[in-house]
């Protein structure tokens, strides 16, 4: 048949093999498929429509970013190992085509896609090029880069190669007579190699042109760990030659550009091959040594031919990925193929719960329950026993083996027997106990309603004698010679010698019915729902994590390092050394646990009964481990880790209605304030086990644990930078090599930009200015009406005072004068009366001063304050005769009109004070008009004022310096007194600019522009 044809009935299916290098096959990963394994015993996972797979997967490739591409009839898909993706271009660009027939991974992290209809497309960062035209390429089939990185195409019409920017067809002129090129493939060794349906050929490189190598063309060419080069055609397999003295080519540590479709060895040397006749079929890597040819469908030992074992019968194609997971590609959907840490053994139908034992040479030995039939291990798998028996292996390693008279111990090839108890009547107490330890020296054996017996130094005593009670569930030895019993109530019990002790009576932790006893490095309990220890006579109950992954055990193995293996509800437990240790040392802390699950091989969940043994160690080192699907084993030498660090993809995100590859720096639309990121981990052995770790810087402080979440979700973001950063973590606890990041900037709002809230401050300082000119206006009015009312109040006043006292005065006055009048001249009492008089002028004109004072106008301040207070002590000078003086410093300003007032009364009170009664040659009066303060000082050399006087404050019954003291306090100001005993006197006044003078008027915009024009005309 054509080869075009064959690949048209197989629905589009051509692909090309994929050329798995020989260095990076004899550099696996300990992921590799093992030889010694059965293919039944790889975990096999299909993936179908109903869990989003594409139909008809016909070719596969896994890009150097660790995305695996499937190549359908129906376009591009790419898989995670979580979720199926029908690629779509970021920048919106169309495929050449829909039905994919080739998938080759670049060195560089590109991808190239052949269609069957023809043309080639180049897939770079998510955007398609591109790169040859459907009338120039026509139903590729294969691709390959050569050492001096030209590409090749084995297409439907011939052998293309592009270089330098140019494409050339290779025909007949050029070697190669073929019409349909099926194959071309560079192998190990350097050599490129290229087949049609009926001869294989090989490039000269010295003159550029093929030479056919062997008739009987080729479909596939792939090499073997072995280092051979293998020829496949229709099932068929045949080595070449190898160049003499030539060594392979170092590549690199894993190189699979594309898949095949005709078969592969895998990293170990298991070929692998599709439709034999149909399905999938392995030979083991031994059945291949020393031969050079072999028939597929005729060598394989292992197939999966039945509807039930894959998605479909039809195989289109197989690939090896970097982990070393096997895929293949069916009519229906996916399969994989790996490794599981567990191998579950075949055992006969109809049996499901087993016991696990060592017989006495070490090899694991199976009881089945509860009909007690025995199984022991063989050449091809575990064969029953014709007797069935209740056992137990030994505290020494025997095995003891109850037969309804007694028990046997075998160990070493030697058999020792020990009847059972007797009961009165002189026959066995039973024929089947329920529980059976010991070993050659020492037995305990229990009996349904009889109790516990112990068999020692050749007798058997009940154990109700040692005052045991019933409801024992199981029991182990310690390494001094103690046995350790749990009982269904929670309590433990010491049996030494005898001798009982009782710990944890009745349950006083609160711990439960005790299903399962280890004594053997530590006293180790177990109930359904946790592990417990015993320390100091209390137990103490372990905590993990995963608070499932310590509930039903039932069994532990203690490992040579001190590790332990413990059999459980979800699986085989491992606990390392290390953290055993912390566990014990520290109270609160978590017991680090790894479990083995379903994923891993364990069979169904362990059963966890007091009277079976589920986890055993045979001499071989093996791991065994019972469950309610059967029995598996576990081999430390074959443990699987997967070395792979897992690298992390973000998906493209939605901007603006626009999808975005998260690369560089993105800028999101205003007003974003909920962000979903949406990352992966391109690990496919165990996806369901990769953990995330992922931050928001700007956001989080500390890294978030995500477990396996694939998403993060964030609200409430405020404008400005952020940088998203994920990590991975595989199943064996690998992390990425680095971390992916996505930066990204909100942009503001019109209500977030800074302009804005400058603007915004700039309006709430105007608001907060207009605020504070309205409440100082308004303080102004007030203050204004106040002073209005002190005025009028002052006006009343002296109104009341000119028209009642004064003038009731100046009538006292007149009618004295008439009496003065009426007197003779040289009268003593006249004189008398007329000095009265005199004195009486004198106080009316003080008098009237102060009612003029009392009608004082606003005007008042525009007087000068020097000159006023001038007057004042002139004329107190006539009278009593010291020399005054006045000094005025400053650019003299208009007093307020209240300050004017008090100052002047203040300074009037000191000049007088001065005058009276210092007896002062010289009085001085100094007034500062300062920038800041204004001062007024009244300074003389008198002879002081009492000191008594000034701690009073003022003479008793006198209010003048209080007074003055009271005025200078309500001008916001301080007056201080300054009067040593025979030095003088000096009164100081200082009061705020802003409380003395009146504001200076506001010089418009006019009056402003005359100044200035005035100016510059003086210049």
């Amino acid at each position: 048949m054509h080869p075009f044809a064959y690949r048209f009935t197989q629905f589009a299916a051509l692909l090309p093999p994929a050329c798995v290098i020989l260095s990076c096959l004899l550099s696996a990963p300990a992921r590799a498929l093992d030889p010694a394994v059965r293919l039944v015993d790889y975990h096999h996972t299909t993936w179908t429509a109903k869990e989003g797979a594409p139909a008809r997967i016909t070719t596969m490739a896994q890009t150097r970013d660790g995305w695996l591409w499937l190549g359908t009839p129906s376009g591009l898909y790419r898989f995670d190992g979580v979720r199926f993706t029908r690629f779509v271009a970021l920048d919106g660009s169309t495929p050449l085509g829909a039905t994919i027939s080739n998938l080759y991974a670049m060195d560089n992290g590109d991808l190239l896609i052949g269609y069957l209809t023809g043309g080639l497309d180049l897939l770079r960062h998510d955007q398609l090029r591109p790169l040859r035209s459907r009338n120039d390429i026509l139903g590729s089939y294969q691709a390959e880069v050569d050492i001096d990185g030209s590409l090749w195409i084995a297409a439907l019409r011939g052998l293309h190669r592009y270089h330098a920017g140019r494409w050339t067809t290779f025909g007949a002129a050029q070697g190669f007579s073929g019409i349909d090129a099926h194959t071309v493939t560079l192998d190990h060794y350097g050599r490129l190699w290229a087949g049609d349906g009926d001869h294989l050929y090989l490039l000269d490189r010295r003159q550029g042109r093929f030479a056919r190598h062997a008739p009987g063309g080729a479909n596939a060419i792939v090499p073997s760990p072995d280092g051979q080069v293998w020829r496949g055609i229709d099932g068929q397999w045949q080595v070449l030659p190898l160049p003499a003295n030539a060594a392979p080519v170092p590549v690199a540590a894993w190189r699979a550009p594309s898949a095949s479709a005709g078969g592969l060895f895998d990293r170990h040397g298991n070929h692998w091959s599709l439709g034999c006749p149909v399905g999938v079929c392995r030979t083991p890597a031994p059945r291949l040594r020393g031969i050079d040819r072999f028939s597929a469908g005729a060598l394989a030992t292992e197939r999966l031919d039945q509807p039930w074992q894959l998605s479909n019968l039809t195989a289109n194609v197989i690939f090896e990925d970097r982990e070393g997971n096997i895929w293949v590609g069916t009519e229906a959907g996916l399969e994989r193929f790996r490794h599981n840490q567990l191998v579950t053994v075949p055992l006969p139908t109809g049996e499901n719960w087993f016991e696990v034992f060592a017989d006495q040479d070490g090899r694991p030995l199976l009881r089945s329950v509860p009909n007690g039939y025995l199984f022991e291990a063989g050449a091809t798998g575990f064969a029953k026993l014709p007797q069935s028996a209740q056992i137990a292996t030994g505290w020494d390693g025997g095995l003891l083996r109850s037969d309804g008279e007694g028990v046997t111990h075998l160990l070493d090839g030697k058999a020792s027997f020990t009847a059972f108890p007797r009961g009165a009547d002189g026959k066995p107490v039973g024929k089947r106990p329920m529980i059976l330890a010991g070993d050659r020296n020492e037995l305990w054996l229990t009996f349904a309603g009889k109790g516990l017996f112990h068999y020692r130094q050749g007798s058997w005593t009940a154990a109700a004698s040692y005052g045991l009670p019933r409801g024992m569930l199981g029991l182990s030895r310690a390494p001094d010679g103690a046995v350790w019993i749990g009982y269904r109530d929670g309590s433990v019990i010491r049996v030494q010698e005898g001798r009982a002790s009782r710990f944890n009576e009745g349950d006083a932790s609160g711990f439960g019915a005790i299903v399962f006893i280890d004594a053997r490095d530590g006293v180790v309990l177990a109930t359904e729902n946790g592990i417990a220890v015993l320390e100091h006579g209390k137990i103490r109950k372990l905590r993990s994590a995963d608070p499932e992954a310590l509930a039903g055990i039932g069994g532990q193995i203690l490992g040579a390092g001190g590790e332990r293996w413990f059999n459980g509800r979800r699986g085989a437990v491992h606990v390392s050394a290390e953290a055993w240790a912390r566990a014990l040392a520290d109270p609160d802390g978590l017991l680090e646990v790894r479990v083995l699950d379903h994923l891993d091989g364990y069979p169904g969940s362990a059963i966890a009964l007091p009277t079976l043994s589920t986890a055993r160690r045979t001499r071989d080192g093996r791991l065994w481990f019972s469950g309610n699907g059967g029995v598996a084993y576990l081999d430390p030498a074959r443990v699987h880790r997967n070395a792979i660090a897992p690298p992390v993809a973000i998906a493209p995100l939605d901007v603006a209605g626009a999808r975005r590859r998260p690369d560089g720096a993105m800028v999101l639309p205003p007003d974003t304030t909920r962000l979903r990121v949406d990352y992966t981990a391109l690990s496919y052995a165990m996806p369901e086990r990769v953990r995330f770790r992922y931050r928001l810087d700007g956001v989080d402080d500390e890294w978030q644990e995500a477990g396996a979440r694939r998403m993060a979700f964030y609200t409430g973001l405020d404008p400005g930078a952020y940088r998203f950063r994920v990590m991975a973590i595989n199943e064996d606890g690998v992390p990425s090599e680095r971390e992916t990041s996505l930066a990204f900037e909100i942009e503001p709002t019109l209500v977030q930009t800074r302009w804005f809230s400058a603007l915004c401050a700039l309006a709430l300082t105007l608001l907060a200015f207009g605020i504070f000119r309205w409440r100082t206006l308004l303080l102004a009015r007030r203050y204004a009406e106040r002073y209005r009312e002190r005025l009028a109040e002052r006006e009343r006043i002296a109104r009341a005072l000119h028209d009642s006292l004064l003038q009731s005065v100046q009538g006292l006055v007149l009618r004295l004068n008439t009496v003065v009048m009426g007197m003779s001249g040289d009268s003593a009492a006249r004189a008398h009366i007329e000095a009265i008089l005199d004195h009486a002028d004198t106080v009316m004109a003080e008098a009237r001063d102060e009612l003029a004072d009392l009608r004082a106008r606003p005007a008042k301040g525009e007087q000068d304050l020097g000159q006023a207070l001038a007057i004042f002590a002139g004329a107190l000078r006539a009278e009593c005769g010291p020399q005054f003086t006045l000094q005025v410093g400053g650019t003299p300003r208009a007093l307020a009109n209240v300050a004017w007032h008090e100052l002047y009364n203040i300074g009037r009170e000191a000049l007088f004070n001065a005058y009276r009664h210092a007896d002062a040659r010289r009085i001085g009066l100094e007034i500062e008009y300062g920038a800041r303060h204004f001062s007024l000082v009244v300074r003389d050399d008198g002879r002081g004022i009492d000191p008594a006087i000034r701690c009073a404050g003022g003479r008793e019954g006198h209010w003048g310096l209080a007074g003055m003291r009271e005025r200078a306090l309500a001008l916001g100001g301080t007056l201080e007194l300054d009067s040593p005993r025979g030095e003088g006197t000096e009164i100081a006044l200082r009061i705020p600019a802003d409380k003395a003078y009146r504001p200076l008027p506001r010089r418009g915009l006019g009056q402003r522009l005359h100044d200035l024009r005035r100016r510059l005309m003086r210049g």
